[in-house]
């Protein structure tokens, strides 16, 4: 199925709500990922306001999915274990989070489109990865991984959560001038020139 990829608004917030509870109680069964709160309607309103939050709509124009994609650094990456990422973290990054389904779409291949999307909205903003995690007992979520390439890279740990909270790390590098360790431009040219194209995309 094909999916239109856009910024969620306001009004959406219900549809939005409704798929997160839904993924909470699936995750439930196998981690304690999103099991103390987060993410809430205020993070998800937040996300909004920013113009972070995409959503994935059936031809029909139905909400099939959401994902936060966002550009700049997450604290919680700087330290990584088990391995190391491809590009350094940096104010510059982009990395996808608080990724749910619409339970009418389960195996459709509405994350995946959600990542592909991600993965050319980093290209066109001039980023040197896509980066993202998950619980090691969320198969799914790494299967989409897979699914559109991107590699395991290491543990990172979330800050915020109370327990249970390592979490397996997940790029892929998205600028084809860009080897290991390197990123394409100085990290100041970098964030004004990604500063500017974010301005442009949205």
């Amino acid at each position: 199925m094909n999916f239109e990829i856009r910024l969620v608004k306001s009004e959406e917030i219900a549809a939005v709500m409704d798929i997160i509870e839904y993924a909470k109680i699936l995750l439930k069964e196998q981690s304690e990922q999103w099991q103390h709160g987060y993410p809430n309607e205020a993070v998800l309103l937040d996300d909004i306001a920013k113009n972070r939050l995409y959503g994935a709509y059936s031809p029909d124009g139905v909400l099939a999915g959401i994902a936060a994609i966002i550009v700049g650094l997450d604290t919680d990456y700087i330290y990584i274990e088990d391995g190391n990422w491809l590009s350094p973290t940096a104010e510059t990054d982009v990395v996808v989070h608080r990724v749910a389904t619409n339970r009418d779409f389960f195996g459709k291949g509405v994350a995946k489109s959600l990542f592909l999307f991600a993965m050319d909205y980093a290209k066109k903003i001039g980023a040197a990865s896509l980066k993202g995690d998950t619980h090691k007992n969320n198969k799914p979520m790494q299967k989409v991984f897979d699914s559109v390439g991107m590699s395991y890279r290491g543990v990172i740990y979330i800050a915020d959560e109370k327990s249970d909270n390592a979490r397996v790390a997940y790029e892929i590098l998205v600028d084809s001038s860009c080897r290991e360790g390197e990123t394409p431009e100085t990290q100041k040219e970098a964030l004004d020139t990604m500063k500017k194209r974010q301005i442009d995309i949205n």
